[in-house]
């Protein structure tokens, strides 16, 4: 077995970094330079954002390098002091109405830029209308869900761990906190909690487990492609130990895995750290070594709840591929 990282705590911790002032006007500035809309023209607005990434600021480039490429990265990337658009709209009760509203898109490019830096950026068609840029706000309806569109729980999971195409990264930019300032994301390392279970993790890299699709894109897929085959929820060779999992929607096969996958649970819990988003942070996931979750919250449906964008990553699509099917097949972007 491949030697874990000895350090836990730096695990455990992630990695932060402040932008210089001189940074997030810099950022800014490079904004200006997209002409077109990632909601109306999400094709030409790529090509855009994707001609400036050699020119994003020194510091947050060698850190995404670092998250990408880095073995002993803890996965968890947190940057303050982006910039945020000059008027901040309220926040949308239908994401769609976006691009009709929305007439500035500083906050996007910093989200698609750094994601272009990290791979290449990309949507399930199924998932948010096809949109590049998601918008991660509470529906009126919805609030008792444990999806994007809820204000309750959500519990320890990886991105899409039902898809044969989950994102590699998940980028989460925040454009306006909760009222109460209550919402938390939840980060736990994986390789942190596989430390603690010793010869119980055992069972949870044997094809045990049953993963479900999220709730939002069920009722598109046949009946049978809504659960996987049973697979490992948990890998740990070659390094740096990753999982696959999705507490809310997975199925153990025998009591043992079962049990085991509660220990695992146990053990992201001790390990996991809290953040609470404020306005431009941008927190990166590597979304195969850490898991997220995030606590309830309460909406007040003012147009001023909480408000995150959100993109995928993945290092292994051609860069002109930005659409795919929720069950892996890439598709026509057009």
């Amino acid at each position: 077995m491949a030697n874990q990282p000895s350090n836990r705590g730096q695990l455990i911790d992630g990695r932060t970094l402040d932008l210089r002032n001189r940074d997030t006007i810099a950022l800014s500035d490079l904004s200006q330079k997209v002409e077109h809309s990632p909601y109306l023209d999400p094709e030409v607005f790529l090509d855009q954002v994707r001609a400036l990434v050699a020119d994003l600021p020194e510091p947050l480039l060698a850190e995404v390098e670092a998250l990408r490429n880095d073995p002993g990265h803890p996965g968890t990337l947190l940057v303050k002091g982006m910039p945020l658009d000059p008027i901040v709209l309220g926040t949308p009760a239908a994401p769609a109405t976006l691009q009709f509203a929305k007439r500035t898109f500083v906050s996007e490019f910093c989200l698609v830029s750094c994601g272009l830096a990290t791979g290449t950026v990309f949507s399930f068609r199924e998932e948010y209308g096809g949109a590049l840029v998601h918008s991660i706000v509470p529906r009126r309806f919805l609030c008792a869900d444990t999806g994007h569109f809820g204000a309750s729980n959500l519990d320890f999971h990886t991105e899409f761990a039902w898809s044969r195409i989950r994102p590699e990264f998940v980028l989460l930019y925040c454009i306006r906190n909760d009222h109460d300032r209550r919402a938390r994301t939840l980060v736990a390392n994986v390789g942190a909690a596989a430390q603690l279970l010793g010869s119980k993790k055992e069972l949870l890299t044997r094809p045990l487990f049953r993963l479900g699709a999220p709730d939002s894109i069920q009722h598109l897929l046949q009946k049978e492609d809504t659960w996987t085959e049973p697979v490992a929820v948990l890998r740990e060779e070659p390094q740096p130990t990753v999982a696959r999992v999705n507490f809310t929607f997975v199925q153990p096969e025998t009591h043992d895995a079962g049990r085991a996958l509660r220990d695992f649970h146990d053990a992201l819990s001790v390990v996991a750290r809290s953040h609470q988003l404020l306005p431009g942070q941008l927190l990166i996931l590597d979304n195969r070594r850490v898991v997220h979750a995030r606590n309830s919250y309460s909406p007040k449906f003012d147009g001023r709840d909480r408000w995150v964008q959100q993109v995928y990553v993945r290092t292994d699509l051609p860069k002109d591929t930005w659409l795919v099917q929720a069950t892996g097949v890439p598709t026509d972007s057009r």
